[in-house]
Formats: structure tokens, C-alpha cells, sequence
């Protein structure tokens, strides 16, 4: 795709939503959201049928087959699996930063009793102690996955999934075999708080392309599913693109919308370079090599590299 280059940064990307010429492109995507919907038949119950332990790897192997025959591509490694506890993807250096914080933050906050007067007290053990206690928290609230159906552990090579809808499991299997195609194909620097925005737009957006692949060739109950979620998703980002550059919206929700998430926002890009270049940029977004003057430590991803 010559010099197209879309790997970026989360402030590139930004910087890329916040053109006027963006809008018509958003606002067409739009439009076809409210005709599509319409014929995309509501979800039944006779489709609920549940992803288990046992019919996972039967699932998976015809989302990775479909994946690599849409992508041109052929890889030969497969993620591990785990069925089960969200809490089971926290890793050994999870484990132990949280064993250090809490450790560190208990004998600051301990030690105050060694002194009779509270006066006495230095007032950076308290302080130290109350940041590594606060760290240990933040730790432990940002690695909760108990929330989620599905995520994909850098550390292991694994995604780990929990009981759901076929329907949904599916399309959340895509998407996460999307992070390791990411993993192993751009390496441990995609991974990082900095490069989210394309990270979860790149996987959103495959999902979205298969998700009207198995519309077609097994059910349709997937383009109520994307189509519901991807509206709302669309239409935040609209909204925060004209807001921005103060561009009267052709398109106003009933509802008050949230600020986009990183998913938001990278959804939206790699859509917008799609109409602009055609579905070859998710498979050219894996073949990039990440910048080689930015390889520095990002600590903070180190903590939060699995939050979703």
C-alpha cells in the first residue's frame, strides 16, 4: 500500500479523526446503520446456544481458519486456551509488583506505631506508605478481568474466555485472536498503552468484517449484534469529532453519550482508512515494523498491558 503507514500513536490517531473531510465518511456509515439495521432480523432464542469447554476448540479452529483465509495468510502457531476464572490470566510479574506494593505499603503504615507521639512520625512513611497500598489497589482494579468475556494475556500467549453465547463468543474470539496475530506479527511494542487506539481498532475492525462474513454463510443474527453496538460506538465518535472542530451534527443521539474509549476511536480509524484504502490495510497493519527509535520501557503498561 506504498507509504501508508497505520500503525501510530494514540495522539496520531487523534490528530488523524480531527479532519472535516472525515465527517461525510462517518455520517455515510451512519446513514447505513439505520437501513441495515432494519433488515437484520432480531436475535432468537433458538440461536443461544452456549460456547463450553468442550466445543471451544472446535470454535476456535473455524474463527482462526476464517481469520487467516480473509488476511491472506497462514499461521501456523495457535494461542493457548483457557475456560474459566478471568483472574487466571494475572501474571507472575502481576503477582509479584502486587506482593511488593502491598508489602512495602504495610511495614510504612506499620511503622507509625514504633513512635509514642504521632508528631514524631516522618511524614514520608505515611506517604509511602499510602502510595504503595494505593498501587497495590490500582493493580488489583485494573488486572480485574471478572468483567470481561474474553481477553488475550502478552505475557502467556493465551486468551482466556468464559461461558457466552456462541453468537458472541464468535466474534470475541476473532477479535482476541486478532491481539496475538498482533503479539507474534508486530512484536512486544504494539502491546503498550500508546498504541491502543490502533491495537483495539485494528481487532474491532476484523471482527466487524467477519462478523458479516458469518452473517452471510451461517447466521444473521450477527448484524444485529455488530450493528446495534457499532452504531452507538460510531455515533460517540462522530459526536466528539464535530464537537471538536465545532461542525454542526447531521446525526444526534437520544441518549447522552459517554466520551469515546480507546476502542471507539480506533474502530473509527482503521473504518475511515478502509473506505479510503480497502480491506488490505488489516492485514498491511500486521506486516508494519514498529518505529525502532521508540523502543523504550512503558512501566505503566507493564501494570495495565491485559486491562480492557
Amino acid at each position: 500500500m506504498g507509504n501508508l503507514r497505520l500503525l501510530k500513536t494514540n495522539k496520531e490517531v487523534k490528530d488523524f479523526l480531527l479532519n472535516k473531510e472525515n465527517i461525510p465518511i462517518l455520517e455515510s456509515k451512519l446513514e447505513k446503520f439505520v437501513l441495515e439495521y432494519k433488515l437484520s432480523q432480531e436475535r432468537t432464542e433458538e440461536n443461544k446456544v452456549m460456547l463450553s469447554k468442550k466445543n471451544l476448540p472446535e470454535i476456535f479452529a473455524d474463527v482462526k481458519k476464517q481469520v487467516d483465509e480473509f488476511l491472506g495468510i497462514d499461521c501456523p502457531e495457535s494461542p493457548k486456551f483457557y475456560f474459566g476464572l478471568q483472574n487466571k490470566g494475572q501474571s507472575i510479574r502481576d503477582k509479584l509488583l502486587n506482593g511488593v506494593f502491598l508489602s512495602c505499603g504495610l511495614i510504612q503504615i506499620s511503622s507509625v506505631f514504633l513512635y509514642e507521639n504521632m508528631s514524631e512520625v516522618p511524614p514520608q512513611n505515611l506517604f509511602f506508605g499510602v502510595g504503595f497500598v494505593s498501587m497495590y489497589l490500582l493493580n488489583k482494579i485494573f488486572n480485574n478481568k471478572s468483567d470481561l468475556l474474553a481477553f488475550y494475556s502478552y505475557s502467556k500467549k493465551e486468551i482466556f474466555t468464559k461461558e457466552q453465547e456462541i453468537l458472541d463468543s464468535k466474534l470475541t474470539l476473532v477479535h482476541e485472536y486478532t491481539h496475538f496475530l498482533q503479539h507474534i506479527k508486530l512484536g512486544k511494542k504494539l502491546g503498550r498503552i500508546k498504541h491502543s487506539f490502533c491495537e483495539e481498532g485494528h481487532a474491532n475492525g476484523l471482527a466487524n468484517k467477519l462478523a458479516k462474513i458469518f452473517s452471510e454463510n451461517e447466521n444473521k443474527d450477527y448484524l444485529s449484534k455488530v450493528y446495534s453496538e457499532e452504531q452507538h460506538n460510531f455515533l460517540k465518535t462522530y459526536s466528539w469529532i464535530c464537537n471538536k472542530l465545532n461542525i454542526r451534527k447531521k446525526f444526534e443521539s437520544n441518549v447522552e453519550l459517554s466520551k469515546p474509549n480507546k476502542y471507539d476511536l480506533g474502530t473509527a480509524y482503521f473504518y475511515i482508512n478502509e473506505k479510503l484504502h480497502g480491506d488490505g490495510i488489516y492485514r498491511s497493519f500486521l506486516e508494519e515494523s514498529p518505529d525502532e527509535n521508540d523502543f523504550y520501557m512503558d512501566f505503566l503498561r507493564g501494570y495495565f498491558h491485559n486491562f480492557k
